[in-house]
């Protein structure tokens, strides 16, 4: 008797689930159509635009208790995981997955660079 209810149940997360995934995607992992791509002043090979999406993310995470949903959401993103049933039998379309690659190495170089940044500050003023 409760089956068919937790069914439902299950399929409403799910969806919730894919449409916060998809949110999520749309606002840090989509390419945006043309803009002309900036760059910090300070030297950075990172476009202005996906350092301040990473910026983001390292603030949300700084104010989380729990980073599991958060790196959930992440990984079904960087899977292309929340599209519909529909779009998953016909496949991942490759490009948007190179995409998402290329805009998390982007993020992850963004995060190096603030880290040596950090490192060489701190090196230059201790070492005074």
């Amino acid at each position: 008797m409760c089956f068919p209810y937790a069914i439902s149940l299950y399929s409403s997360f799910c969806y919730v689930q894919d449409l916060v995934c998809k949110t999520f995607y749309e606002f840090w992992f989509e390419e945006p159509s043309g803009l002309r791509t900036q760059f910090f002043g300070d030297g950075s090979s990172v476009p202005l635009e996906v350092a301040k999406k990473t910026e983001q993310i390292v603030e949300m995470l700084r104010r989380m208790p729990s980073h599991q949903l958060l790196v959930t959401v992440i990984k079904r993103n960087l899977a292309l995981d929340f599209f519909p049933q529909s779009a998953k039998a016909v496949g991942i379309n490759p490009v948007s997955l190179a995409s998402v690659r290329k805009r998390c190495e982007l993020m992850c170089k963004c995060l190096l660079e603030r880290i040596l940044q950090v490192f060489l500050f701190l090196f230059y003023f201790l070492r005074i």
